[in-house]
């Protein structure tokens, strides 16, 4: 994969993965919410279940962490190559 390209990928996936507003708009049924918007709602008028928040976060950013240790490489490299001088 290219330097510059494979960066832009990685970081088109990161950021859809983490999109919340227009899962937010489009999804109308708890099951088609993402994983975002699904741990949006454990807040509620009552309280915060922030033990649920906690661990659906971790949930979430466990495949994030796996993209980027198998592409750190390309990351850096891009960074390096494309670096102010």
């Amino acid at each position: 994969m290219p330097g510059a390209v494979g960066t832009l990928a990685i970081i088109t996936i990161i950021s859809s993965w983490n999109s919340f507003l227009w899962p937010l708009i489009i999804t109308s049924g708890d099951e088609t919410k993402v994983i975002t918007v699904a741990i949006a709602t454990l807040k509620d008028g009552i309280g915060v279940d922030y033990h649920l928040m906690m661990a659906g976060s971790l949930i979430a950013l466990a495949p994030m962490v796996v993209i980027f240790i198998f592409f750190q490489k390309y990351i850096v490299r891009s960074v390096v190559l494309t670096g102010l001088k």
